[in-house]
């Protein structure tokens, strides 16, 4: 990709590309997790179109380096077998200036070979202003996902390290996982919590649970 990336801009429409997660790459990313892979059965784990989404936006040329998701929600319209090709589309929704940099609104999905959605993933994520380190402010909280949090059973610990965190995430962004560049992006430490966290979530509502797991 050219070092030339493009600046958010509110209608830019992303590339419309094959995306494919296969058996392997699935077992190889999960275990890095602690988690078995057979849990999903042929089926993808739909954590994993995060980061594909995220990929979507880098290779049209926009960077993900330093950002951060608010939310992500994915939906799942119909289960994707593994080594299904899946074509991926999408656009930034809107582009807002606050005091931490810039907020962006972004929709990415994938359709299957008969032009339906078979995953949605609406984003909404901050990108720093370098210049603005140490400012506060990401505009409105999007709602949470979870309203009533007292209402979730704990159910087990998973620490999660800086190393495993980079053996999953392949998106490209360092953030998740190197102090330096979280530190450029205005934070005390790397983020480990968002993919990682988010796949082994699934595997706790799929059966499956490392021995222990904190995030």
């Amino acid at each position: 990709m050219s070092s030339e990336w493009i600046e958010p801009l509110a209608g830019f429409e992303l590339n419309q590309e094959e995306s494919i997660v296969t058996k392997e790459y699935q077992a190889e990313k999960l275990a890095s997790q602690g988690l078995d892979a057979s849990l999903f059965g042929n089926h993808v784990a739909p954590s994993f179109f995060i980061g594909i989404g995220i990929r979507v936006g880098i290779s049209s040329g926009i960077s993900a380096e330093g950002n951060v998701n608010m939310l992500s929600r994915i939906v799942q319209h119909r289960p994707v077998v593994l080594g299904e090709v899946l074509m991926s589309k999408g656009r930034i929704v809107s582009v807002e200036v606050v005091p931490r940099g810039w907020r962006i609104s972004t929709d990415v999905w994938f359709e299957g070979s008969d032009g339906e959605r078979a995953v949605s993933l609406p984003r909404v994520s901050l990108k720093p202003d370098p210049l603005k380190a140490g400012s506060r402010g990401a505009g409105e909280r999007p709602a949470s996902v979870v309203q009533d949090t007292a209402m979730l059973k704990v159910v087990g610990e998973h620490q999660l390290t800086p190393s495993g965190t980079k053996s999953y995430s392949s998106e490209g962004n360092a953030i998740h996982y190197e102090m330096d560049v979280a530190n450029k992006s205005g934070f005390r430490a790397p983020d480990y919590r968002r993919r990682a966290g988010c796949a082994l979530s699934y595997g706790c509502y799929m059966g499956s649970w490392p021995a222990t797991y904190r995030a």
